[in-house]
């Protein structure tokens, strides 16, 4: 029998499908899919003579990884090309160069990114979910040959302390730029939610402002680098008109007060500093319109619950239907502790639920009661009720691996500026999880994957300068 082959054909499945790409649901299937992911971990055993290792250079990866960050609230695009070319440039040095051994926690900290990052594609074995559902969980398997790279890399603290205050001052022009041409209404510039901007925001304010006394003692000359790293970017969180964001401003505190050598490192023990601080940030915040939100929130929610009163989806500034969602995603737990109701039946099963009277909803429109709602607006109940127990553990393994690789680097080299904002950033976002739901947004976990890899291989590089 003559087989034809024709690529007209080829391409026009290409070009004409929706995906390409098929999960692996079937036996065979998930037997190739698991072949083959022993086989990309087996790479580094393969000998090659010739390592073509010159192509490659701290300074151009570095280069990368700066216009990474620099355009990520600045551009609609750039950051993905940038996110791209170090990916091709991490995946190139793991195929030809990489061939060092790692330390028992480095393999404890990468399997947390291979755990979660499979587990969803396990899944689809008993429930079948679509590619598009398990996309954003790539990211981690991306993250994995960046880290990889990025632990052979050696930074000066002088170039990350005027790197990530100069991103800083970045984000705060391009805040100015959406507000004065684009008039946003909660300022999201090319971002899918304005909660994405103010995330990233609030955490480089973060990094800005805890980083002042590190970069006074190094470079007092320059401290309004700092200064004005910290105002600009505070003044893009609040263009925002964020509120859930400011949970992570008790845990950081808190993650920082209870080290002391953190403490003492980090905290300017300054009466003066700290009322001028209090005070400016204070003002900011309270003619900001998260201030506003807030008592939108509080004098809505507050009547819902306690007087009775009619809620509409529409009231300004409502968290009602974020609660409903939070007391269904939660219904679902119950009803399907071990596997989740499974990654495509969120939207399916909230709707049954308002049907039989288990949650009101979310919409007050008989033809659209979810609002097309697909997640619980919390990464915790959204991840434990479409993947079950075994994808809310591997989310907490996730954090936890993340969190013991930076105190080990930092433990290893108190002086670990990658190893600290690396806390920072997972602090953060594990604060942020509480109310965004970081895995239904691509942005987002784009930029949390990749920046914890790149902190994390750029603090062990420098816990290991001493030896």
């Amino acid at each position: 029998t003559v087989v034809s082959f024709d690529l007209s054909a080829l391409i026009s499945i290409f070009l004409n499908s929706d995906s390409i790409f098929r999960m692996p649901n079937t036996h065979l299937r998930l037997i190739l899919f698991t072949i083959s992911i022993v086989l990309l971990v087996s790479i580094p055993l393969i000998t090659i003579k010739k390592s073509p290792n010159n192509i490659l250079s701290d300074n151009k990866i570095l280069l990368i990884i700066f216009m990474f960050f620099a355009s990520y609230l600045a551009s609609k695009n750039i950051y993905n090309i940038m996110a791209l070319l170090l990916l091709l440039l991490s995946v190139f040095y793991y195929i030809f160069i990489f061939k060092d051994s790692l330390e028992k926690y480095e393999i404890f900290f990468l399997s947390s990114y291979m755990f979660i990052f499979l587990y969803p594609f396990f899944q689809s074995l008993l429930i079948p979910a679509d590619f598009s559902e398990v996309d954003n969980y790539l990211r981690f398997l991306f993250a994995v040959p960046v880290y990889l790279m990025m632990r052979n890399i050696s930074i000066s603290k002088t170039t990350i302390l005027y790197s990530v205050n100069i991103i800083s001052i970045f984000i705060g022009i391009a805040a100015l730029y959406y507000l004065i041409f684009f008039n946003d209404f909660r300022l999201k510039g090319f971002t899918s939610t304005s909660a994405i901007f103010a995330n990233i925001s609030l955490l480089f304010f973060f990094i800005s402002f805890f980083t002042l006394k590190d970069f006074y003692l190094a470079h007092k000359k320059h401290i309004y680098i700092p200064i004005l790293g910290t105002i600009f970017t505070f003044a893009a969180w609040s263009s925002t008109e964020s509120r859930g964001s400011l949970i992570a401003v008790l845990f950081i505190l808190i993650f920082i007060l209870i080290n002391k050598e953190l403490r003492n490192k980090y905290i300017i023990s300054n009466i003066k500093f700290t009322i001028i601080s209090l005070f400016l940030f204070s003002s900011v915040f309270y003619y900001s319109g998260s201030m506003a939100r807030i008592n939108n929130a509080y004098t809505s929610t507050h009547n819902y619950i306690y007087d009775n009163s009619s809620h509409y989806w529409k009231h300004k500034s409502s968290i009602v239907p974020r609660l409903n969602l939070w007391h269904a995603s939660i219904n679902m737990i119950n009803d399907h502790m071990i596997l989740g109701v499974g990654l495509n039946n969120y939207t399916k099963s909230l709707d049954s639920q308002i049907k039989t009277g288990k949650v009101q909803p979310i919409r007050n429109d008989r033809s659209n009661y979810t609002a097309g709602m697909n997640h619980a607006h919390n990464q915790y109940l959204d991840i434990f009720a479409k993947t079950g127990i075994i994808g809310f553990l591997t989310l907490i393994y996730f954090i936890g691996m993340n969190y013991y690789h930076f105190y080990r680097n930092i433990k290893n080299n108190e002086d670990n500026t990658p190893g600290f904002m690396g806390a920072l950033v997972l602090v953060s976002y594990a604060s942020y999880m509480m109310y965004h739901t970081i895995l239904s947004h691509q942005q987002s976990i784009l930029f949390l994957t990749f920046t914890l890899a790149i902190l994390a291989g750029l603090s062990y590089s420098k816990s290991i300068e001493r030896n």
